[in-house]
């Protein structure tokens, strides 16, 4: 309530000003919100306070504004109230008398909508099954819900899809017979193109994509196409060569020795399936290159 003030008129006994009995209640009422602050008696309303709302609102917080001068009753919200696409991970519920009730609103990932993974997921040895079988509906599906542009190509098969597609159930392995020597799998670079090499005539489909190629040049190598990194950029389960120790310590990452020219797996996960993050200087070079077949017409 905002200050009452008694009007005492022009002159005296005019009859311009308050009554008696409309002037003390105006300084009882006054009175009442001075003892209020005070803690002296009396009450305030919430709302009587000069930097609060003029009312209140249901279900609602009083919050301080950005400026720090008001206060202002705000409504809690959750990821929608953002941006109207996105699900609420965190609901309200006022159902309760007096109570205020905060859930998250997924208990489990089947009540995700659209769920993503941020980080690698480690099965902990478990199965994973009831995987749909990859096809265009299926693609267009997963396309539709998570705004992305795959194929079914790019969808994951499971061990009867792979066994009826690839492999005849019952039937025995057919495979050619290994060769006498590895002339074969050597093949000739006939340029460097945009940091890739482009081998012609070399006989593979994209079957052999992912396959590991040692990368060998006469003389250096191309520019563009340096094998030379850092050791902190080994990736797991990849073959190096140690091209300087440094001050990196490469029995840790799956060297058996520790000095230059040493050819190594790298082994960065510990014995409870932990990441190893690679620390020092030491510089190694790819000792294997990956295909990534790009046919061209």
């Amino acid at each position: 309530m905002a200050r009452q003030d008694v009007n005492i008129g022009v002159e005296g006994n005019d009859g311009t000003g308050d009554s008696i009995r409309e002037s003390f209640r105006k300084v009882n009422e006054n009175f009442q919100e001075v003892y209020a602050i005070f803690g002296a008696g009396g009450s305030i309303a919430f709302t009587a306070l000069s930097d609060t709302p003029d009312e209140l609102i249901p279900n609602t917080i009083p919050l301080v504004n950005d400026a720090g001068t008001q206060v202002q009753l705000v409504e809690l919200a959750s990821n929608s109230a953002i941006d109207p696409l996105i699900n609420d991970t965190i609901t309200f519920s006022y159902s309760q008398a007096g109570k205020l009730v905060i859930s998250t609103a997924f208990t489990r990932l089947y009540d995700d909508t659209k769920p993503v993974l941020r980080q690698p997921l480690y099965g902990g040895l478990n199965a994973i099954g009831g995987v749909a079988e990859p096809s265009p509906e299926a693609a267009a599906e997963f396309n539709t819900i998570h705004n992305t542009n795959i194929t079914e190509d790019d969808l994951v098969i499971t061990k009867g899809f792979s066994d009826r597609r690839y492999v005849s159930s019952g039937l025995p392995i057919r495979i050619a017979g290994e060769p006498v020597n590895q002339d074969s799998y050597i093949l000739d670079i006939n340029r460097y193109l945009s940091g890739n090499v482009e081998v012609l005539n070399h006989g593979y489909d994209t079957g052999i994509n992912g396959s590991a190629f040692v990368f060998n040049a006469i003389y250096t190598d191309p520019t563009y196409l340096t094998s030379e990194l850092s050791a902190v950029n080994i990736v797991h389960e990849r073959w190096y060569k140690i091209v300087s120790v440094g001050t990196t310590d490469f029995t840790l990452y799956g060297a058996p020795y520790n000095k230059n020219n040493e050819v190594f797996q790298a082994d960065l996960v510990d014995t409870d399936l932990l990441d190893i993050i690679v620390t020092g200087n030491g510089k190694v070079s790819l000792y294997t290159f990956y295909v990534s077949l790009m046919l061209t017409h």
